[in-house]
């Protein structure tokens, strides 16, 4: 679901959707977990 509120933002900002996967590597999903989760945690915002 972050990932997805990722790309609505960017594309309200005039960035296309497939820059920010392409900037993320691919998959915006795994780019957050990654650089902001743990393994067996799911990554939440408050």
């Amino acid at each position: 679901m972050l990932a997805e509120q990722w790309e609505a933002d960017a594309r309200q900002n005039g960035i296309p959707a497939a820059e920010v996967r392409a900037a993320a590597g691919g998959d915006i999903a795994a780019f957050l977990q990654r650089t902001f989760g743990r393994e067996g945690s799911e990554l939440t915002l408050d």
